[in-house]
């Protein structure tokens, strides 16, 4: 109960302080508390205190569920240990708990995030392996995937798995057009950029500040300023106005 309600007040040096000490006292804490005091340090960027956490509750004897295996993959992913990441999946059958949706997409974007060649091979990779285990993707996973190929330059694979994931009667999000038209615009293609926000728009998903940057900087690389001022001029005539 101390560590959970310094952790919902925030007070993370005392919750991390009360996790340890509690050792000290021979007591035995809960998922009740460290599930929540991992996510807390996670959230807060102390990968090397999430890495302390999860050991120690395994030398206690403080058995792992499911969400503690996200929370932690997911710091190991944001400190951009993927290859413990990837050995969490290993300690997750030991304990027989098997992986979801989220601990693969949680995976799959640190790769996309990761950067550097072949980052893209190994996340597809992580798909395959994903629809072997009968694990399916979902919105997230096109997302993170389609962001990915469009920051790796490779807006064609980006193309086939935005085709892909409508294949599989997943639909597409703002997220979704705004990471393709932002990468069609990147590599000039500002016709199919343009093609796809009329497309968006069509299907009643309302453009956000990000569509628009994407397109007025697409223009502005191309030098066509007349065309960019009227996707300007459009920002004007909707609801909301952004501070610029």
């Amino acid at each position: 109960m101390l560590v959970f309600a310094y952790v919902r007040n925030l007070e993370m040096h005392s919750a991390y302080e009360g996790f340890k000490r509690a050792q000290d006292y021979g007591f035995k804490l809960s998922l009740t508390s460290c599930n929540p005091l991992l996510s807390a340090l996670v959230k807060e960027n102390r990968i090397g205190d999430v890495e302390y956490v999860y050991k120690e509750m395994i030398k206690r004897r403080i058995r792992p569920n499911l969400n503690t295996f996200n929370v932690f993959v997911n710091g190991l992913c944001r400190g951009g240990k993927l290859n413990k990441a990837e050995d969490v999946f290993e300690d997750m059958k030991a304990w027989g708990v098997f992986p979801n949706v989220v601990t693969y997409n949680t995976l799959v974007d640190g790769y996309c995030k990761r950067g550097g060649a072949g980052k893209m091979y190994k996340t597809e990779a992580i798909m395959n392996e994903m629809v072997a285990e009968k694990i399916f993707p979902n919105e997230v996973t096109f997302n993170t995937l389609i962001d990915g190929f469009c920051k790796d330059e490779n807006v064609l694979a980006a193309e086939k798995a935005f085709e892909e994931m409508q294949k599989q009667g997943l639909k597409p999000n703002t997220v979704t057009y705004n990471s393709l038209i932002n990468g069609l615009c990147n590599n000039g293609k500002l016709e199919e950029a343009v093609d796809l926000w009329d497309m968006m728009v069509g299907l009643g998903l309302k453009p956000n500040i990000v569509t628009y940057n994407a397109l007025i900087n697409g223009f502005c690389k191309k030098k066509m300023m007349k065309e960019a001022k009227k996707v300007f001029d459009d920002i004007t005539e909707q609801e909301w106005f952004p501070m610029l």
